[in-house]
């Protein structure tokens, strides 16, 4: 049956905002598009073909640390306003990937899904709604 009132749901801020151990010797700045490094596991700035993982709620410097040593804190669910080359109104919808950890692009091919279009705020700029694949 349809709502016929507001009701209130149960929701877990730790599915928004996670925190992720860092690699040794990374540095992850706030905004930047976190990866998973393929034989560690550890994050750090994304580069294409990471395991996507979400955008980085503020700096984390393990540049003198070693893998774990401390974590960067990552929104996973979250839309951003961003620089994206050739959006139009028709790419509304479509998969959004990040070739580096500040380049959003609409080309699959060997980079990283990071969410979708869902407006276009200007030109060569859209809003996309960030989700990394594995919680979606």
């Amino acid at each position: 049956m349809a709502l016929s009132d507001n009701r209130e749901l149960k929701q877990f801020a730790s599915q928004a905002l996670v925190d992720l151990p860092v690699e040794g010797g990374k540095v992850i700045y706030k905004g930047a598009f976190i990866g998973l490094d393929g034989t560690t596991g550890y994050a750090q700035p994304l580069t294409a073909g990471d395991t996507f993982v979400g955008v980085a709620y503020a700096k984390a410097d393990n540049s003198a640390g070693s893998s774990g040593d401390i974590t960067v804190r990552a929104h996973q669910a979250i839309d951003i306003v961003h620089t994206l080359s050739g959006v139009t109104q028709a790419d509304v919808g479509a998969l959004v990937y990040a070739s580096a950890d500040d380049t959003l692009t609409l080309t699959a091919t060997s980079n990283s899904r990071v969410g979708r279009v869902v407006a276009v705020e200007g030109s060569n700029l859209a809003r996309v709604r960030i989700q990394p694949t594995f919680s979606i």
